[in-house]
């Protein structure tokens, strides 16, 4: 017999060898060692299969107790809508000197405002002074910039008819540095030469109101309002 045909067929038995060896060969599995590895691979192929033909876990299908119902009330704690407030973002309340004597509306839009309100005798600068004067010494005291700050009134007032001095109140505005805003529902269109309102009639640049508003169901016998202002009031 030839070399060549000697070594074909040793080569040929070996591989027979290593293909019947194959399945019994070594293998370790989570640092364990195991003799024949297809027979450990074949034993994991069933595990699988069989946890997956498995029932997944189905909770017990019935309504929440009321003890129950609570207790996931107490623990749920929401997530709030709005990032939170730092003290950066934390403003000083608007501060709001105001008529006694205004109208329901005014009244309510004072209180919603949750501004610092403080309220003055009925038309009575003397008490509106003294207000003004205690605020801008607390000012100075605790060194605090000005912020927005308003005198409130009506032109007309309507729970009692009378006239706003507001020849005084601009007066006092300007000393004490507040702004005014004067609500006119019952006197545009009936107070000054022209019908200008409250301005006109006592003769007073209307650039010295900052704000002035009306609802237009009262004098003028018609639906809607207006808000204006000054353009630097308008634009803010």
């Amino acid at each position: 017999m030839s070399s060549g045909l000697q070594i074909g067929i040793m080569d040929l038995m070996n591989h027979l060898i290593g293909a019947l060896d194959a399945p019994f060969a070594g293998a370790v599995v989570f640092g364990v060692h195991f003799d024949g590895h297809l027979v450990v691979e074949a034993l994991l192929v069933a595990v699988i299969v069989f946890l997956l033909f498995q029932k997944s876990y189905q909770p017990q299908k019935r309504p929440l107790t009321r003890k129950e119902i609570d207790q996931l009330c107490d623990e749920w704690v929401p997530e709030p809508l709005h990032p939170a407030i730092t003290k950066e973002m934390e403003i000083e309340p608007p501060v709001l000197e105001s008529d006694e004597g205004v109208h329901w509306g005014i009244q309510n839009g004072l209180f919603l405002s949750r501004s610092i309100v403080k309220l003055f005798k009925h038309n009575d600068m003397k008490a509106l002074e003294n207000i003004l004067e205690e605020i801008a010494l607390e000012d100075k005291r605790v060194k605090k910039v000005l912020n927005r700050r308003f005198i409130v009134v009506e032109a007309i007032y309507q729970n009692s008819g009378q006239l706003v001095p507001l020849d005084e109140i601009i007066s006092l505005k300007e000393k004490y540095k507040f702004r005014v805003l004067v609500d006119e529902s019952n006197s545009f269109g009936v107070l000054g030469k022209t019908g200008r309102g409250l301005t006109e009639h006592y003769g007073i640049p209307i650039q010295k109101v900052d704000i002035i508003t009306a609802g237009m169901g009262y004098a003028l016998a018609t639906t809607g309002g207006f808000c204006t202002g000054s353009a630097k009031v308008v634009d803010h």
